[in-house]
């Protein structure tokens, strides 16, 4: 398979793992977007080479993964294991926890992704959100950032 076949698998494994999490956190599948991609693609190549880990600056909400090679479900699994930082009951950026945030964002309706690998096997991946998430305005993450859906009733039996 070559790298186009490689990427396109890739970004197909980690758009549909952030869909499945998002569904638990009643947030709509995110479409992956070609232009949002590219850019993202970009940014990943411009990391492995400066060999560094650092934001865009562009307007998107953006998750980053630097790694030995692995899959799309990984990266997302460990994205998503941040949920463990996040407390649900006192809503707001809290440290630690922004790519999961990030990644039930509500209000983000696109996904791009980027895969760049150096020769010593070296990953980056970036993901860009559009709109952005992780906005700190009053409110915004009650609305865009739920609790994940319980699973079935328990009822208690006297």
């Amino acid at each position: 398979m070559g790298r186009a076949g490689q990427l396109q698998l890739f970004s197909s494994s980690l758009v549909d793992a952030h869909n499945r999490f998002r569904q638990q956190h009643g947030a709509a599948p995110l479409i992956c977007s070609s232009s949002l991609s590219r850019k993202a693609q970009q940014w990943a190549e411009a990391l492995v080479g400066m060999r560094a880990l650092k934001s865009s600056g562009m307007d998107y909400g953006e998750n980053l993964w630097y790694r030995q090679a692995t899959t799309g479900q990984k990266v997302a699994e460990a994205w998503y294991s941040e949920n463990t930082k996040y407390n649900f009951s006192t809503p707001g950026f809290q440290s630690g926890s922004g790519n999961f945030t990030q990644m039930v964002w509500k209000s983000s309706l696109q996904m791009g992704i980027g895969l760049a690998q150096d020769g010593d096997g070296l990953f980056i991946v970036v993901a860009f959100f559009d709109p952005a998430g992780n906005i700190t305005n009053q409110g915004y993450f009650e609305k865009n950032v739920q609790a994940p859906a319980t699973r079935g009733l328990s009822i208690k039996l006297p």
